[in-house]
């Protein structure tokens, strides 16, 4: 029964975890896609990968272990780099953990943080949102994009958050 119940949970996740493709697809050799095809996943980088390494449309046990495995080392390696930031900016006294007086500086940071998020979101839906619904379609966050590289003299994105003031 745990042995049925383990296997169950581990396809299931692996399921959830893995874009969808169609068999039409293989057959016309588009293979594997990452997310919809022109959508927010197929640009990430370290996207999903199928999780079906043999390519029998199926994915066994082995290979849903082996994907669960890695996206809990990625997520595991993100979050250790995420608290070593944590770490490098706030432990003043350097003992390796933070005191009450810096985890209450790294909170107030956090919540600075959040206000300018959702300030430059304000921004950003008034002046890209041109259909008015409240948010940016695919092509007014492309718009948004072309925008921004264009204030920076054609280069990306750059480090830290982006401008959108006149």
């Amino acid at each position: 029964m745990k042995r049925t119940l383990t296997v169950a949970l581990t396809a299931l996740v692996a399921l959830a975890l893995t874009p969808s493709w169609s068999q039409a697809d293989e057959k016309a050799g588009a293979g594997f896609r990452a997310g919809r095809e022109g959508g927010p996943r197929a640009e990430r980088k370290g996207g999903w990968e199928n999780p079906d390494t043999n390519n029998d449309m199926l994915v066994d046990e082995a290979e849903a272990t082996a994907a669960i495995q890695k996206v809990t080392d990625r997520m595991r390696e993100h979050f250790e780099q995420r608290n070593n930031k944590v770490l490098d900016r706030f432990d003043k006294d350097g003992d390796g953990k933070l005191s009450e007086t810096e985890a209450q500086a790294a909170r107030e940071m956090m919540e600075k943080r959040k206000e300018r998020g959702g300030e430059l979101k304000k921004k950003m839906l008034e002046r890209f949102d041109a259909d008015g619904d409240g948010k940016l379609s695919e092509e007014e966050r492309q718009a948004a994009r072309e925008a921004m590289k264009k204030r920076r003299g054609g280069k990306g994105s750059g480090e830290g958050s982006p401008s959108l003031e006149d």
